[in-house]
């Protein structure tokens, strides 16, 4: 179910971050991210944006690329949360996401939703 799944990546996030794993903890904000997208519930997708954001910039600061497969499962996710937002709000929600240092991020995964 979608709180066990939130569970599980929440636990690979505090696991990543503690270990100091990059790639492991924007596996972690991904899976995340994507269980709030799928949930569609309100203001979950904002919370998702922001880890979406905030994954691609710490990989793009670690100059890590993602796995093919895991790329397009990604666009999958912004696609679906971008179209559930109107205006600006997709673009306000992805700079602060973007905004996030590692830390930053984890801390904020580990009190989302």
């Amino acid at each position: 179910d979608a709180e066990r799944a939130r569970q599980l990546h929440r636990a690979v996030i505090r696991s990543a971050g503690a270990a100091g794993s990059v790639r492991a903890v924007t596996v972690g904000l991904d899976g995340l991210a994507a269980v709030l997208v799928q949930s569609q519930a309100p203001g979950q997708v904002t919370v998702a944006i922001h880890l979406l954001a905030a994954s691609a910039a710490i990989r793009s600061r670690a100059q890590l690329a993602q796995e093919p497969i895991d790329r397009a499962n990604y666009d999958g996710y912004v696609a679906a949360a971008q179209a559930s937002l109107a205006g600006d709000a997709f673009a306000v929600a992805w700079a602060a996401g973007e905004a996030m240092t590692l830390e930053q991020a984890v801390a904020y995964a580990l009190g989302a939703g």
